[in-house]
């Protein structure tokens, strides 16, 4: 399946636009390592096949980056990326440093950069829920100094990525989109979303259930953002990664045997071509395969969870 990708100069403060074909984060490894290898500090945020269609749990995208010689993919959930692609847009590729802290603005695909106010974002570090929204719909990713937010209230990334962004200037990005995602087979699509949601409503509830849940999510949000840790590539597993792949937030909590099944069917549905468990897993399997064979000839300080 094609995926638009955004490779955002932020030293020339331009954009290139390219169409590449692959699942979710799995297009780094497979038509831009030279790009990788050229720009070790580049920074990635990819969303996944299945986000923002409104399937269950299908509130993920992911950030992709070196650290330490090794590719990595952390995991997060939010309406970010759903807001991205109903933009028309699969990937923010960040390379480059902004000479001055800067702001990234996505207004249905077409971008703009402005000069990030100091006070603003010391207010916004600081009192965390209270931020200038550009519009009403938009979905605003601000950097902090220990942690990227949603909204000024969810934690979308950790310490190491915030201090990335930061290091090349960027304060911020907003997306304001009012498009949508085209689905093949929207009876089919809905079927299968609905035998997910009838089996998660029979699931027993706990105290822990009764908090606030994230964007389209199975699973509660947590304040520390310790939900999704990073993949390091490694040591993970073939399903983390495939969700991760897909834009789905499903972990521990699918309420359903062989989860890999449903995701095949939602694909199916969505995409109009033939997707199975095993042809899922063997696309996961590849990818986490290449992103653990992959260098970028230059060590890169930082670690996550940290």
């Amino acid at each position: 399946m094609n995926a638009r990708c955004a490779i955002i100069d932020l030293s020339a403060l331009s954009v290139e636009m390219r169409t590449l074909s692959g699942i979710g984060w799995e297009i780094h490894l497979k038509w831009l390592k030279d790009l990788w290898r050229q720009n070790h500090g580049m920074v990635a945020l990819s969303t996944g096949a299945l986000s923002g269609t409104g399937a269950p749990g299908s509130g993920g995208f992911c950030w992709c980056c070196w650290s330490r010689n090794r590719f990595h993919v952390v995991p997060a959930e939010g309406r970010f990326g759903a807001a991205c692609r109903y933009g028309g847009i699969d990937h923010l590729l960040l390379k480059g440093a902004a000479e001055h802290p800067s702001e990234l603005i996505i207004r249905n695909g077409e971008f703009t950069f402005s000069a990030a106010s100091a006070k603003q974002y010391g207010a916004a570090q600081q009192y965390r829920g209270i931020w200038r929204r550009i519009d009403g719909d938009a979905c605003v990713m601000t950097v902090g100094a220990r942690e990227i937010l949603e909204d000024g209230v969810f934690r979308v990334g950790d310490s190491s990525l915030a201090r990335k962004l930061k290091k090349v200037n960027l304060r911020s990005i907003s997306v304001m989109a009012a498009g949508g995602i085209p689905i093949h087979s929207p009876e089919l699509f809905l079927a299968v979303c609905q035998e997910i949601y009838r089996a998660r409503r029979g699931m027993r509830r706990d105290g822990a259930q009764n908090t606030f849940s994230r964007y389209l999510s199975l699973r509660n949000a947590t304040d520390d953002g310790r939900a999704f840790p990073p993949l390091a590539m490694d040591g993970a597993g073939v399903r983390p990664a495939l969700e991760s792949m897909l834009g789905l937030c499903w972990g521990n909590d699918f309420p359903l045997d062989n989860p890999l099944s449903y995701a095949a069917r939602l694909m199916n549905a969505y995409t109009g071509k033939p997707f199975s468990a095993r042809s899922l897993e063997k696309s996961a399997i590849e990818a986490v395969d290449a992103a653990r064979s992959a260098r970028c000839g230059k060590e890169e300080g930082g670690a996550y969870g940290q």
